[in-house]
C-alpha cells in the first residue's frame, strides 16, 4: 500500500502538472519526459510516473506504446462528443444535487458564484490572458454546483471531462467568448434557479451555457500546433513514424 507521504507528492505533482498543462506551458503533442519533469517539479521520477499514469485516464496525458507520456493532440471533431457526454454527466449530477441538496448546498453554490464575481479574469495565467484565480474560481463555481449529488464517479467524471474541455478552448483560434458572451450573467442565471430550487431551469442554463462555449470552439477551430500534424510520406510511399 502507498505510503501517505507518496500519496501526497503525487497528488502535488499532479495538481502542478495539470495547472501547466492547462495554462499551455506543455502543449499538444509535447512528450511529459520523467527526468525533466522529476527537476522542474522537484521531485523523484517515480511520483513523475504514477503522476502521469493516474492523468493518463482523465484525458490529460497519452500513454502509447513506444511514445511514453505526452500530452494528447485534440481533433475538432472529438468536442461535440466529449460536450454531450459532460452535459449528460452534469444534468445528472446537478439534478441529484436538487434532490440531496440541502441549506448550506445551496448558501455554497452563492458564495462560489460570489467569489468568482469578484474575481478578475484578466491576468497571469494562461496564454490567452485569463488568471488563475479566474479559472480555479470558476472550476471551483461548476464542481460546488454539483456537490451535494454524492456520488463520486460522476464529479470524478466532471472535473474530467471540464479539464479536457477548457484544453480545448486553450488552443482554439479565437477567445470570441470575450467579445460575444456575458459569462457573468449567465453563471448568474443558474444561481439564481437554484435559489429558486427550479431544477429543470438550472438544469437547462446550464447545458446551454457549455453548448456556448462549445459552439464558440467549433466555429473558430483549433490552432495547427494543437491538432496531430498529418504524416509525412517517405519516397517509396511508405509513412514515417516518429513524427508524434
Amino acid at each position: 500500500m502507498p505510503h501517505h507521504n507518496d500519496e501526497s507528492r503525487v497528488s502535488q505533482a499532479i495538481a502542478a502538472i495539470r495547472h501547466d498543462i492547462l495554462v499551455g506551458i506543455w502543449k499538444p503533442g509535447e512528450r511529459l519526459p520523467l527526468v525533466p519533469l522529476a527537476k522542474k517539479y522537484d521531485t523523484s521520477t517515480t511520483v513523475v510516473r504514477e503522476s502521469l499514469m493516474q492523468m493518463s485516464s482523465k484525458y490529460l496525458v497519452a500513454n502509447e506504446a513506444n511514445h511514453g507520456f505526452s500530452v494528447p493532440y485534440l481533433s475538432i471533431g472529438n468536442l461535440a462528443d466529449l460536450n454531450r457526454v459532460r452535459c449528460h454527466c452534469e444534468d445528472l449530477a446537478l439534478r441529484m444535487s436538487f434532490e440531496r441538496g440541502d441549506l448550506m448546498w445551496e448558501s455554497d453554490v452563492v458564495a462560489a458564484h460570489h467569489r468568482l464575481q469578484q474575481t478578475p479574469r484578466w491576468g497571469a495565467g494562461d496564454h490567452r490572458g485569463i488568471s488563475d484565480a479566474w479559472l480555479e474560481g470558476a472550476k471551483d463555481f461548476h464542481r460546488t454546483l454539483i456537490s451535494a449529488c454524492g456520488v463520486t464517479i460522476l464529479t470524478d467524471l466532471a472535473d474530467a471531462l471540464e479539464d479536457a474541455t477548457s484544453l480545448y478552448r486553450l488552443w482554439s483560434r479565437e477567445s470570441a467568448d470575450t467579445v460575444t458572451r456575458n459569462l457573468a450573467d449567465e453563471h448568474d442565471g443558474i444561481v439564481q434557479a437554484v435559489v429558486a430550487k427550479d431544477a429543470d431551469r438550472a438544469v437547462g442554463l446550464l447545458r446551454r451555457h457549455y453548448e456556448a462555449s462549445v459552439k464558440l470552439i467549433l466555429d473558430a477551430g483549433l490552432l495547427p500546433e494543437a491538432e496531430r500534424p498529418e504524416p509525412r510520406r517517405a519516397a517509396a510511399g511508405r509513412t514515417v513514424r516518429g513524427a508524434y
